[in-house]
């Protein structure tokens, strides 16, 4: 019966010792929406725009680069209305921009298309905080 009760102690010690809080998540230092642009299905020559949005969740002003990796004709990224261009833009905490795409399909470049657009971030010190691709997609077809 000592031994029984012994036992039930040591777990009940076990089970009352306060352990160390968890380790805090971090949270991703950039937010991108959508990661994937969809244009859909339009007549060949006509132009539609479409955005993705870059926010800044860090608690430190981020250098944030929009580069073209993979992005033919009927794409054209950074139009006019952009507020992070290609290239670099500096975000500060919670601060968000947002990029610019153009479609405009071409008999030439007939049916599904698809483009990368890739997003990367450093902090003050030039390290990679973040580096993601954006994917283009869109189709065009004879009205």
């Amino acid at each position: 019966m000592k031994q029984g009760l012994l036992s039930s102690i040591a777990v009940f010690a076990l089970l009352a010792v306060p352990t160390a809080p968890a380790t805090p998540v971090a949270r991703p230092s950039l937010r991108v929406h959508p990661l994937h642009v969809r244009f859909g299905r339009q007549p060949f020559e006509s132009e539609t725009k479409r955005s993705f949005t870059i926010t800044n969740s860090s608690d430190e002003t981020l250098l944030v680069t929009v580069e073209q990796v993979q992005v033919g004709d009927d794409f054209s990224p950074g139009q006019i209305e952009s507020t992070c261009a290609l290239g670099d833009t500096l975000l500060r905490p919670e601060q968000s921009c947002t990029h610019v795409v153009g479609f405009r399909p071409s008999e030439f470049f007939c049916c599904h298309e698809t483009a990368i657009m890739r997003v990367v971030a450093r902090d003050d010190e030039g390290d990679v905080v973040y580096d993601k691709p954006v994917k283009l997609s869109g189709s065009g077809f004879q009205p």
